[in-house]
């Protein structure tokens, strides 16, 4: 799951710019993906020309990584760093995934 979520995280997301105003939604994704989508948009976290099917995946996979317990959200976020994201943009990508994708994890 580890190198699923950095490969995500390659892909997806050029070096941290400007979010596009109006980014790139398909039909493939649900509605729950692209209110995903419009959150890292509006947070300068999805990069114009970003793949939103990789960015959902990432997202998704930190959920997935969360709630194995294999990594704490501070351990994501040290993985995110070591990619080159800042820590802010790291740790807002980490809590955004979660509360879209798994809100419950921390509850049992």
């Amino acid at each position: 799951m580890k190198k699923i979520l950095s490969v995500a995280l390659v892909l997806c997301f050029a070096p941290m710019g400007t979010a596009a105003a109006d980014p790139l939604v398909t039909d493939d994704l649900e509605a729950q993906d692209q209110r995903f989508i419009y959150s890292l948009a509006n947070n300068d976290l999805f990069a114009p020309g970003s793949d939103p099917i990789l960015a959902v995946n990432a997202g998704k996979a930190v959920c997935d990584i969360l709630r194995s317990r294999a990594k704490s959200p501070l351990q994501l976020a040290a993985t995110l760093q070591e990619k080159g994201w800042q820590t802010q943009k790291a740790t807002l990508f980490i809590a955004i995934s979660e509360t879209t994708y798994c809100p419950k994890v921390f509850d049992k």
